[in-house]
């Protein structure tokens, strides 16, 4: 998971000079992961703020630290929509539009 990940990163390295949040997924139907968030939202959305979180003190020992997110032109087709980040509502559930969403998440937070 994450937090262990972050952890022993931590506890293995003096300093990050880079960090960059590449990783995603695009699942084209609405699941849950095992703590009931919706997996898009899970590891697009949440799995770059954790990773970004668990490391700034490592980031904050640099000289000139910088966090990449890469993104995609998916999110100009969507707006952020606030009231609905996990997807409950959208009908159908389009795994298209959903990465979308994500990734417009990514850069608003």
């Amino acid at each position: 998971d994450i937090h262990s990940f972050t952890r022993k990163f931590s506890e293995e390295n003096g300093k990050l000079d880079v960090l960059v949040n590449n990783a995603g997924c695009m699942v084209n139907t609405r699941e849950l992961t095992g703590d009931d968030l919706e997996k898009n939202f899970a590891t697009n959305t949440l799995g770059t703020h954790i990773m970004t979180q668990g490391l700034v003190d490592l980031l904050k020992k640099s000289s000139d630290p910088r966090v990449i997110i890469v993104s995609s032109g998916g999110m100009l087709v969507q707006k952020l929509n606030v009231n609905d980040l996990q997807f409950e509502k959208m009908s159908p559930f389009d795994g298209t539009m959903a990465y979308a969403q994500n990734k417009r998440q990514q850069i608003v937070m």
